[in-house]
């Protein structure tokens, strides 16, 4: 399984997906939503304007992102914290 290091500084679940190599473009990525294709730890994503994997209560840095039979290890690099 791919692992893809990427910041959540994306805004929406479309452009997450195509950055990751799970669709060709954010219209794909939109049909995949609708139609239940993409889930997230397991869990079917259900809107596809809100990045909601990454809530600042969590501290879980790596994900799976799964678009159909396709899957790829998200992780999150930590925050860097000012001194």
């Amino acid at each position: 399984m791919e692992t893809v290091k990427m910041h959540l500084a994306v805004a929406k679940w479309p452009s997450l997906i195509v950055q990751a190599g799970l669709a060709s473009s954010k219209r794909e990525a939109a049909r995949f939503i609708a139609a239940g294709a993409v889930m997230l730890d397991g869990e079917k994503l259900e809107d596809k304007e809100t990045l909601e994997p990454y809530l600042p209560g969590d501290t879980r840095m790596e994900f799976l992102l799964r678009v159909g039979r396709r899957s790829v290890r998200l992780q999150v690099p930590t925050p860097k914290r000012s001194a």
